[in-house]
């Protein structure tokens, strides 16, 4: 699984190591093969592309020398991600329904809450992709602290409370979600669709998260820029007390100076901001 960037990479993986993965989850992520360059990189985030599906699925094609069997695949992107355009989202599913030959019209599609998800099956009715929009989230991995049964993780930069958790379900739907750690089982549970294989509660009865010191990430991303020997964006700074603060704008303007392109840096600020 990868977000953003983890969310490109896991692409790459799954593309270019196609037998070592049974299943894969694109979070806010990138088709395989949609650049080749930061500038390119940038440019599929930003813009509207649409390449045709069979030209998605060659990248893929040539990536190895597999031939199936293919991972299975989950797609996660936000409706109002100003980041990474949902467009690559439809873009990614494009590039493995035409991988695993599937129509481009999903055999399932339900509502949970108010995001959508979208389920394509084989011939013999497996699932083989999934994908769900999240309405009206920004850029980051979707997630419940409702600490009901469903619930996983804590809302902070980047990781979005929409009453969704992506990792839980992404778990459970590949049967691993009750083989991680010791956790009450909750009934077994099957959607109906063939995707779940089994269900655990994250939290059992009369347990609470512990307390953690908040992580501020603007410190961690400062850091991986002085390592680097780039100059370090300026970042905001939380206020005690106060969850901590992204800004995407400085990090991607000094990342596209650092390599020579300042004035397409100009170009995405504009609709970054």
């Amino acid at each position: 699984t990868g977000l953003s960037a983890g969310g490109a990479m896991a692409s790459v993986m799954l593309a270019t190591y196609p037998e070592a993965y049974a299943g894969g989850a694109i979070i806010a992520g990138l088709p395989y093969g949609c650049a080749g360059s930061v500038q390119e990189a940038f440019e599929a985030m930003f813009s509207e592309q649409s390449p045709c599906a069979r030209i998605l699925g060659d990248r893929v094609r040539a990536a190895s020398g597999h031939r199936g069997p293919w991972p299975r695949i989950s797609v996660w992107h936000g409706s109002a991600d100003p980041i990474v355009k949902p467009s690559n989202a439809e873009h990614i599913i494009k590039q493995w329904a035409d991988i695993h030959g599937l129509s481009a019209a999903p055999t399932q599609s339900e509502l949970i809450g108010r995001h959508t998800r979208r389920i394509w099956h084989d011939a013999n009715g497996s699932p083989l992709i999934e994908a769900f929009s999240i309405a009206g989230m920004a850029h980051g991995v979707p997630l419940d602290s409702s600490m009901n049964a469903e619930s996983c993780g804590a809302a902070g930069p980047f990781f979005l409370d929409v009453g969704l958790s992506s990792t839980h379900h992404i778990a459970r739907a590949w049967g691993l979600a009750d083989r991680c750690v010791e956790m009450p089982r909750a009934a077994a549970a099957n959607s109906g669709d063939g995707w779940h294989e089994a269900a655990a509660t994250p939290f059992g009865a009369g347990t609470t998260r512990s307390a953690r010191s908040p992580l501020d990430p603007n410190d961690v991303i400062a850091a991986a820029f002085k390592a680097a020997g780039l100059p370090v964006p300026e970042l905001p700074t939380a206020a005690s007390g106060t969850s901590p603060r992204i800004d995407p704008a400085p990090i991607i303007e000094a990342a596209l100076k650092s390599a020579g392109l300042s004035a397409f840096a100009a170009r995405v600020l504009r609709r970054v901001r």
